[in-house]
């Protein structure tokens, strides 16, 4: 079982690029943002997609830069997530083939928890506070809000809001990793592991998947610019603000893992995906610029 899709387009990339940096002033630190968007941010997400192994020397590059700059730590712990998911597919793939494997998966799927534990945690900082607001708090247009999530997540920009979803879905793409480990047939367990724990694994990474797909998608008003930064909805019927086309950007790579047919998700969130993904075709052009090429 394969947990992602293929590689996102190249002309979905190049197209955007130049629009996203250019307008960058507006989503905080240019500088960062051109970093993460065409260089090792976007390399390092993309490694991570395709199912390869972390850029070399990536992590000594890290490990280089200071732990107290926010956009360090968000590296790091996809760099982490990259490095053990890498471990655990070659674990798999020696499984698979017979090799007396099972008790080092196990305790790599204990490391993989402690990964998870670790990138989690330092996301308490002040810094990447966001409101989460039932949709009867919301403000504006009536008949818009009607058509919102039950809850939805605002953050103080769409940035922000993309960083917590690379961040999700990383963690999506790692519990995805684990769970393929962990629901391998007709395989004898050690004796110092109890068919309990395996059991209460499998339960506590759906359910994380599913929270961080929740997460992900209580995103999507703000992002595609039905809601503003206050919680204002936006009417269809005003011009939509000009990030809309970056937000919707933003959130390809989150969706598409989503929607994808063997994601672990529930059926009601990929559905709720497939829709998000038709309205990223068309806020951001590609559907009347690429047509079915942007069916991805």
């Amino acid at each position: 079982m394969r947990t992602v899709l293929g590689p996102i387009r190249k002309e979905w990339h190049i197209s955007y690029v130049y629009e996203v940096i250019t307008n960058s002033t507006i989503l905080g630190d240019g500088a960062y943002f051109a970093w993460r968007i065409t260089g090792c941010g976007v390399k390092q997400k993309e490694r991570l997609a395709k199912q390869l192994s972390p850029l070399q020397d990536s992590g000594q590059w890290l490990d280089s830069l200071s732990s107290e700059i926010s956009f360090v730590e968000l590296e790091k712990g996809a760099f982490d997530v990259t490095a053990v998911c890498e471990r655990a597919r070659s674990l798999l793939s020696r499984l698979k083939s017979g090799a007396p494997s099972w008790e080092e998966m196990i305790q790599l799927v204990r490391e993989m928890i402690s990964v998870d534990l670790k990138v989690s945690r330092w996301r308490e900082r002040p810094e990447w506070t966001f409101k989460f607001l039932p949709r009867s708090a919301l403000t504006g247009d009536l008949e818009c809000i009607s058509r919102l999530p039950a809850q939805v997540e605002i953050h103080r920009d769409v940035w922000m809001a993309y960083e917590w979803n690379y961040h999700r879905t990383g963690r999506i793409i790692l519990h995805q990793t684990l769970l393929e480990c962990l629901l391998q047939p007709s395989v004898d367990l050690p004796a110092a592991v109890s068919a309990h724990e395996i059991s209460n694994y499998i339960d506590a990474s759906t359910c994380i998947i599913h929270d961080l797909a929740d997460g992900i998608l209580s995103t999507v008003p703000q992002s595609l610019g039905d809601i503003d930064s206050t919680g204002q909805c936006i009417s269809p019927t005003c011009d939509k603000p000009g990030w809309q086309a970056i937000g919707a950007y933003l959130l390809l790579w989150p969706i598409k893992i989503i929607k994808s047919h063997n994601s672990m998700v529930t059926e009601a969130q990929r559905h709720d995906a497939e829709l998000c993904f038709e309205r990223i075709r068309e806020r951001t052009g590609m559907k009347a610029k690429l047509g079915p090429l942007s069916s991805i």
